[in-house]
Formats: C-alpha cells, sequence, structure tokens
C-alpha cells in the first residue's frame, strides 16, 4: 500500500451537536474532500460517496460487519456491553440461519394479510385527528399509527415513551461513548427488566411475530437464545426508520404544496413519497465495518483492522448519483437509494416499512385537501440515527 495516498484529515465532527441536528453541509465537505477521509479524534475512516459506499457494503468479506457496525469495535474492550445484533452483526453462515427464518415468518404472504389490520389502525388514527386544528405529525400520525400496528404484529405492548426510550439508547449506542450515549443509558436504565422480558415467551401474544420466532427455535432452525436478540432487532429496525420517514415526508409535502396535490392526484405516489423522503432524510444515518486486509480505496490507502464510516444519508444526496439531490420530488426514480442499507445486510423489514407508509400517506391524501407547517419543526438529537422530533402540521379537509 506505500504506493497508495493517505486519506485527508476531516476537520468535522460528525456527532457534535450541530452536525447532528443538520449534517447536509460536513457530508458535502467529506464527499468533496476524498472518497474517503480520516476522523482523527474517532481513530477511523468515513466514506460518503455513493460508489464507495456500495463497494463497502456488497463486500463484506473484506469489510467485516462482526466487529460491530457501531464505532466500539466489539472483539475489542469498550464496547460498553452492547449485545450484538442478531441480523447486522453476525457471521455469515449465522446470518444466513437468522435471516432466513426470519425472512420466512415475514414473507410477502404474511405482509399482505397484515394490510387489512394497519388500514384498520390507519383509519383509527386519522379518525382521532378530527376536528384538532394543530397536529404533531409525529406524535399524532407517524408515532401514533406505527404503535398501534407494528408491536402488535409482533406480540409485544409497549408506550410510546419505552419505544423512544429504546431507539435512542439503540441509536446512540452505534456512536461514541459520549454524553448523548450517557444520558440515554441513564434513561433507559429502570425500564431494561421491564423489556427484556418483553421478549421472552411469556411476555409476547401468542400468534405474532415474536413467538414465531419461538417457535423456530423449537423446531430446532435456531438456538433459543437468539430468539430474543431476533425480536429486539426487528422491532428496533421496524419502529423508529419507518416514524422517521413517515414524518418526513409529510414535512416536505407541507413545504410544497404540489407534491401534495400530485399525491392527492395519484394515491398510488404515497409509495413514491416515502422512498423519496427516505432518501432525502435518511434515518438510519450510519454504519461500520472493519478492514479485514488492507485496502485500496479509490486510490486511497485503509489499513487492516480500521473502523470505516459509510454515511448512507450522504450517499442519498450524493451529486454524482443523482440529479438535484437536495430537492423532494416525487416523480423522482429512486431505485438504488441506500435508505435500507444494501448488499447482503440490507434491511429485512423494508417492505413492512414501506406497506405501513402506503397505508398512512395513502388515507391521508385521500382525507385532506391541503397540509400546512405551522411552526418549525425540531429535530432528535442522536449519534447514529436523523429524524424529526415535532412537526407542527394543519391538515385542511
Amino acid at each position: 500500500m506505500t504506493s497508495l495516498t493517505n486519506p485527508p484529515l476531516l476537520n468535522q465532527d460528525p456527532y457534535s451537536e450541530a452536525n447532528l441536528l443538520d449534517p447536509y453541509g460536513w457530508q458535502q465537505e467529506m464527499r468533496d474532500l476524498a472518497p474517503v477521509v480520516r476522523l482523527e479524534k474517532y481513530d477511523a475512516y468515513a466514506i460518503g460517496r455513493y460508489d464507495e459506499i456500495r463497494t463497502v457494503l456488497r463486500d463484506p468479506v473484506t469489510f467485516d460487519n462482526t466487529a460491530g457496525i457501531g464505532l466500539a469495535n466489539l472483539k475489542k474492550p469498550g464496547s460498553w456491553g452492547r449485545k450484538p445484533s442478531a441480523f447486522s452483526e453476525v457471521a455469515d453462515q449465522e446470518h444466513a440461519r437468522n435471516r432466513g427464518v426470519m425472512t420466512r415468518i415475514i414473507s410477502p404472504v404474511v405482509i399482505r394479510k397484515w394490510r387489512s389490520d394497519f388500514e384498520r389502525q390507519g383509519k383509527e388514527t386519522i379518525e382521532e385527528l378530527a376536528g384538532r386544528r394543530e397536529i404533531d405529525g409525529v406524535r399524532d400520525i407517524a408515532e401514533a399509527f406505527i404503535l398501534k400496528a407494528l408491536p402488535g404484529a409482533v406480540g409485544l405492548k409497549i408506550t410510546r415513551e419505552q419505544m423512544n426510550i429504546s431507539a435512542d439508547l439503540n441509536f446512540n449506542q452505534l456512536g461514541p461513548n459520549n454524553d448523548l450515549l450517557a444520558a440515554a443509558l441513564k434513561r433507559a436504565e429502570p425500564h431494561m427488566e421491564w423489556y427484556n422480558k418483553q421478549l421472552t415467551r411469556e411476555g409476547l401474544v401468542p400468534d405474532g411475530v415474536g413467538a414465531k420466532i419461538y417457535e423456530a427455535a423449537d423446531q430446532g432452525l435456531i438456538p433459543e437464545e437468539v430468539a430474543p436478540e431476533m425480536i429486539r432487532a426487528f422491532l428496533r429496525a421496524g419502529m423508529d426508520s419507518t416514524i422517521s420517514s413517515i414524518s418526513a415526508a409529510l414535512h416536505y409535502m407541507a413545504l410544497d404544496p404540489k407534491q401534495w396535490e400530485a399525491m392527492r392526484a395519484n394515491p398510488e405516489k404515497a409509495r413514491a413519497a416515502f422512498e423519496e423522503a427516505t432518501r432525502l432524510e435518511t434515518p438510519v444515518s450510519i454504519s461500520y465495518r472493519t478492514t479485514s486486509r488492507d485496502v485500496d480505496m479509490s486510490g486511497y490507502a485503509v489499513p487492516a483492522g480500521s473502523k470505516v464510516a459509510v454515511w448512507f444519508g450522504s450517499a442519498n444526496r450524493d451529486p454524482r448519483r443523482w440529479d438535484n439531490p437536495d430537492i423532494f420530488d416525487i416523480e423522482r426514480d429512486t431505485m438504488g437509494h441506500m435508505g435500507f442499507g444494501d448488499g447482503p445486510h440490507v434491511c429485512l423489514g423494508q417492505n413492512i416499512a414501506r406497506m405501513e407508509a402506503d397505508v398512512i400517506l395513502t388515507m391521508l391524501a385521500n382525507r385532506f385537501k391541503k397540509i400546512e407547517l405551522i411552526g418549525k419543526p425540531e429535530y432528535k438529537i442522536v449519534n447514529a440515527f436523523h429524524g424529526l422530533k415535532s412537526l407542527p402540521l394543519r391538515f385542511v379537509d
């Protein structure tokens, strides 16, 4: 690797409060600087360009996931006791086994059967908005709907507070050991015993996804101790990112009434609105890999054993891949966006998320003529997640 160039230093802290709230300026700087940059503060490398990120995600041999998809190396001291994900942080054979079991449990046939239940829950969510002049698009629509729909399908009962605490802990654990993580651990501590009990056989409602995972353990398809980790991973991945993308779609269509009108004129565009929002405001913003050998990354040297961060949100705004990447356009062809990742560890529940979004956005388009932004949206501050905390809206009949 002596003939290669060392990646330049990026003089930005991706985990500063300002950069977490508004990541797009520093991500452009990262893309413009080089195909791969050095984050000296975190002893890691970072990639923001679409093609290089796709290369990393599609080569799990060179870019190993088993050392953790967060900044901490799970094979070394300093991982803060976090358990590896049963899907995204396990070796090939184990990953194929767990993913195969889950794919059968949430097959397209199963998801289609869920749709009628989700439509009923979507209708209830919208009926609860009747007569209200001010609505929080995050709390009153996206969160309210997903909390009605997904936990029941999994077989869990979880409150809004518990959901948000779990999400903050999950995504903060993927970043540095900073004040955000310390605060998330403190908030989660009183709830962890309850949460872990919910993932046991006794804590689950019969016939849900969780119960079927335990049935797979009974059949010898997975070890029983893996079952609660599979449930945990599926629930975490299936709620927060979907809530964020639905909220983002509402936000952008409130900013541009023509986009809302286009969806109303053709409600089949609800799916397109969700995909475009996921591209433009990618919720799961970052994932790490660890190099298993010395790597030539587009002419730059990345040594073996290095943590390499791929920023999905940066790839999804890379002008090398997208025309007018900072513009929300439901007519855009979003095929290939990385809002659900890429490669063998692409999001397992992405079709559930699409179905959920299609249900609620279609119903809103059919019900309301206009959507208006009536205040300043507020974003969450989380290490590895980008999403709205509040979205003040008015819907007009």
